[in-house]
């Protein structure tokens, strides 16, 4: 009977920890390609969530040429950093509050300066 009710107890361990959330926005990051930004820098993206990293690096392109574009709404010179880098500019849509914090997401961060 007692082997009975560790046996159950492990179960019931293993269902719970299954049924944990993961951290949101960490397991679905993915590191993307890098471009060239202004003054030579190189820029990494990463796609944070709810986008690919196709549509990250065109959106991430277009806004270092200009506006974002629609709906995407980006911020520059944010003061941190992610994975231990600058954030050259962070990007997001889809809800309300921090950009990095949405629903759909991404940052690009300086990777190195070329030069």
């Amino acid at each position: 009977m007692r082997s009975h009710r560790s046996a159950l107890a492990g179960v019931i361990a293993a269902v719970a920890v299954a049924l944990v959330p993961a951290a949101p926005g960490h397991a679905a990051t993915r590191r993307c390609s890098t471009f060239s930004g202004a003054g030579g820098d190189v820029l990494r993206v990463y796609a944070l969530r709810g986008v690919s990293c196709a549509k990250a690096v065109a959106a991430a392109k277009r806004f270092a040429t200009g506006d974002a574009p629609a709906p995407w709404r980006c911020l520059v010179g944010t003061g941190q950093t992610y994975r231990g880098k600058a954030i050259a500019m962070a990007c997001g849509y889809g809800s309300r509050g921090p950009v990095r914090q949405r629903k759909h997401a991404f940052v690009a961060v300086q990777e190195h300066t070329s030069g």
